[in-house]
């Protein structure tokens, strides 16, 4: 797969393409497990998964559903390759992905008749240099792969994209302005706090999924609880959030958002439940605050309240038989705490907060607090610090470039996003102007025509 590191995993490679108009067809077939963490993984996959999104098969219909489905598979089997019972016992995978050819810098191929669907044993086949990363064969010697690569700077690649950026965001504004509608008529009549769009593909899926929701709901009015105070979110997962979010898997058909809606409010009790657990282990250290996980599906709830109850008990226990330090503030409640799992370390994280695994032990936990409670402090001041110079100078990189909108992908640091803007403030490129714009790790134009720029453009 695209920069794989031996030590992830390995894979044997099928040559087995056949060219489709623009696009390409790669088998996989994986036949180890991988040791590297969740983290690590998936950012090595990050730019396989760039590759081969649905959303830009918008023209091919039959090879969008098939990349949608091969991904689905390939993050479920990576799922079970984390259990170390299951992984022992799953088959090899074969998938199929459709690569896009580009334009650019393309090499000629021999393969034999077994290895490609309709081609002669000497027909040239020009694949696009992403093959060669993902299967490691090495690109015939010429001259555009003899020369190191020069990494594209801004300037050129706007002067190069620019036109299709305006082409594509023209072309969207009718979607985006009755998206825009459709949410402010949803949060009207159903009283929802918010509806967002937690996903990269362009406004118009958005708009979709907002008019299938809206048909459901109209069907099926009398069978769905309110929605009143809720924030609806549509996302690549299905469930209740940790925070109380209404989240819907955009790619579920109707039926499916039908009988999770008419049940989510079953979670309420859940939500109380981890906030009153959570106003314990506040109580039991001081008043310290809990931060609670986001995003995270609420049938996870029960074992962060686990996580939650280990600490108390242990806490309550520590107290009652030692009591804390004659030092030990007395208040701990301008600092912040998150628990983790068993196996996680005990650590100060670069933010100021603690980052607390559910094994530790009071005694250990009060003590490394103590030792540490004046660097949390400095931390999460200088934290906020970098945080509020962020929000001011985006806001005026949005003004002065004259930007419809600014803000970057997950995964881009504070720092990062500050970097990016600064810059973007002294170079001021003008092609900007107008357009939506997004600090992300790579060169892209959307097909709402938002424009993705890496944050350490050059």
């Amino acid at each position: 797969m695209y920069g794989m590191n031996n030590r992830f995993c390995s894979f044997k490679r099928l040559l087995a393409l056949k060219n489709v108009g623009w696009v390409k067809s790669m088998i996989l077939h994986h036949h180890r497990t991988f040791s590297s963490t969740t983290g690590e993984f998936l950012t090595a996959l990050r730019p396989f998964y760039f590759a081969v999104h649905p959303d830009f098969f918008g023209r091919f219909p039959r090879e969008r559903a098939i990349n949608e489905n091969s991904l689905k598979e390939l993050s479920s089997y990576l799922g079970y390759l984390q259990d170390t019972k299951l992984g022992k016992l799953l088959k090899p995978l074969h998938l199929t992905f459709y690569l896009r050819a580009s334009k650019g810098e393309d090499a000629s191929l021999c393969v034999f008749r077994s290895s490609v669907t309709g081609a002669g044993p000497d027909r040239p086949i020009k694949w696009d240099p992403t093959y060669y990363t993902y299967t490691g064969f090495q690109p015939p010697i010429s001259e555009a792969y003899s020369r190191p690569k020069k990494a594209e700077t801004l300037r050129p690649w706007l002067s190069k994209n620019i036109a299709q950026a305006c082409k594509l965001r023209d072309l969207s504004e009718p979607s985006r302005a009755e998206t825009d509608l459709l949410r402010i008529r949803l949060q009207k009549e159903l009283g929802l706090q918010d509806v967002v769009w937690d996903c990269s593909w362009s406004v118009a899926y958005f708009r979709v999924c907002l008019h299938r929701f809206y048909q459901v709901y109209h069907e099926h009015k009398n069978s769905i609880p309110s929605l009143t105070g809720r924030t609806l979110m549509f996302s690549d997962w299905m469930g209740v959030s940790l925070d109380g979010h209404v989240v819907l898997d955009r790619s579920e058909v109707p039926t499916n958002w039908f009988n999770h809606l008419k049940s989510f409010k079953q979670w309420d009790s859940v939500l109380e439940q981890l906030s009153d657990t959570e106003k314990l282990l506040s109580s039991a250290l001081c008043g310290i605050q809990v931060i609670r996980p986001l995003n995270q599906a609420i049938n996870m709830g029960m074992v962060y309240s686990q996580r939650l109850l280990k600490l108390v008990t242990s806490l309550v226990s520590f107290v009652r038989a030692n009591c804390f330090p004659e030092s030990f503030a007395k208040s701990l409640k301008d600092l912040n705490l998150v628990a983790e799992s068993e196996s996680a370390a005990l650590k100060l994280s670069t933010t100021g907060q603690f980052v607390v695994p559910a094994s530790c032990s009071a005694e250990v936990l009060v003590n490394f607090i103590h030792r540490n409670k004046a660097e949390a402090q400095t931390r999460q001041s200088e934290h906020q610090r970098r945080k509020d110079k962020e929000k001011r100078i985006t806001k005026q990189c949005k003004e002065e470039l004259g930007l419809l909108f600014l803000a970057k992908e997950s995964g881009i640091s504070v720092e990062q996003m500050t970097a990016s803007c600064e810059k973007l403030l002294i170079e001021r490129p003008a092609a900007l102007a107008e357009h939506r714009l997004r600090v992300a790790q790579y060169y892209s134009v959307m097909q709402g025509g938002d424009i993705f720029i890496p944050w350490h453009w050059e």
